[in-house]
């Protein structure tokens, strides 16, 4: 019997071109899927800008990421005469501290970008002399002179608010950066979200008129608000105003409370003091316990150095001050000296 060879080899030729179409289709399946993968890896395509906000100078160019592999915030090549840059921020008027900026060389994050999106950052400019952490004010009756910087002489800035019998509490009650304000007549309190004084922003009344008042940034959100302490139990309100939202219990009654950040970006708790012992606790519970100076000193507390956000003490003696830049015990990390040995002096980021 004869063989179809031309039969035969067609039917090979056929196989073969089905068997290499369906490599080539599962070939373009694994290539799609990987390209999938890349771009859902990389995310979508943005740009990112950058603007001098009162500087001059050519500044970084502008440059196309992927959203989830953007790099590095750009160093800054722009200048301004009589400032000094602290950082890059998403907002062109950040008045914010310093830790909170974004920095040349840090990571940046862009997680929730469209296709296409436009990131702009704008240089933030400190001027010189101007301290970037918290400093002090000087209060005499209703009249309050405000510090740049911890420097002799004249203040940087002079308002009026309330009356010479108020008493006063500083916090950022607006999250905008600069602290200003609050005085309480009894159990009423009058508070105020301009740096320059003037009328309140706000009143309301809060507690009794013995309650112990205190003001921090409890819930780590960039915004002050009051606390009220009776004994050794405290009552935390969320903002001005605000319904109290958790009760504890700290330390004795006996024990002098001081307000803080006291880990690194941390929100404010509390620190007691007893005699020149200090235990120190964050918002997570862990508790420090440091001594220092002597149990007749006067304390105060503030982020001094605005290197990473958190607080630490410093010693008052008449107008020399110890200022200590974290939390240890055992010498001062510098010695200044500020005003008079009579000034009643507060803290506070004024600038």
């Amino acid at each position: 019997m004869k063989h179809d060879t031309t039969e035969s080899h067609s039917r090979t030729v056929t196989f073969l071109v089905a068997a290499l179409g369906v490599v080539l289709v599962l070939a373009f399946g694994v290539v799609m899927r990987l390209s999938q993968h890349d771009q859902v890896y990389r995310g979508v395509k943005i740009t990112v800008s950058y603007r001098s906000n009162g500087g001059s100078g050519s500044g970084p160019a502008t440059s196309t990421y992927f959203s989830e592999d953007p790099g590095k915030a750009s160093k800054n090549t722009f200048t301004r005469r009589g400032y000094t840059f602290i950082g890059w921020s998403d907002t062109r008027n950040a008045r914010t501290k310093y830790y909170n900026l974004t920095q040349p060389g840090d990571e940046l994050e862009f997680n929730d970008a469209t296709p296409g999106e436009s990131f702009t950052y704008y240089a933030q400019w400190l001027k010189n002399g101007f301290s970037k952490g918290d400093t002090f004010a000087i209060r005499h009756g209703n009249t309050y002179y405000l510090y740049s910087s911890f420097h002799a002489g004249k203040a940087d800035k002079v308002i009026t608010y309330g009356k010479a019998s108020d008493q006063v509490l500083v916090g950022d009650w607006n999250a905008d950066g600069t602290d200003t304000l609050a005085v309480r007549r009894g159990n009423r309190v009058y508070a105020t979200n301009s740096p320059s004084g003037g009328k309140a922003t706000k009143v309301f009344t809060f507690g009794e008129p013995d309650d112990t008042v205190l003001s921090g940034d409890w819930e780590g959100f960039g915004r002050s608000s009051l606390a009220q302490r009776r004994g050794s139990t405290y009552e935390f309100t969320s903002e001005l105003g605000g319904e109290i939202y958790q009760r504890s219990a700290f330390g004795k009654p006996t024990d002098q409370v001081y307000v803080g950040a006291w880990a690194p970006y941390d929100s404010d708790s509390l620190a007691m003091r007893r005699g020149n012992t200090y235990y120190v606790t964050d918002s997570k519970g862990t508790t420090t316990t440091i001594s220092f100076g002597s149990s007749t000193d006067t304390v105060l507390t503030g982020d001094w150095n605005c290197k990473d956000g958190s607080d630490d003490f410093a010693i008052r003696r008449g107008n020399t001050y110890y200022i200590y830049d974290s939390l240890h015990g055992g010498k001062a990390d510098r010695v200044i000296t500020f005003g008079s040995p009579t000034d009643t002096v507060l803290v506070g980021h004024w600038f």
